[in-house]
């Protein structure tokens, strides 16, 4: 995250992966021959969200 001249937060990405099923493994470091279902790539990202990470609106 970067802070815009106006003030604002702005997210700057270096690299970009598929948002499929086996690009999420991928991020997520899952085996990539496996079928991933939703249940999983679920838990993993809520095991990684910490209260530091955790989007909150104002």
């Amino acid at each position: 995250m970067m802070r815009a001249a106006t003030g604002d937060l702005r997210l700057s990405l270096l690299s970009r992966l598929s948002t499929d099923a086996d690009g999420i493994g991928i991020c997520l470091g899952l085996q990539a021959e496996a079928r991933i279902g939703l249940e999983q790539i679920v838990a993993t990202l809520q095991a990684k969200i910490s209260l530091d990470t955790l989007f909150r609106p104002v």
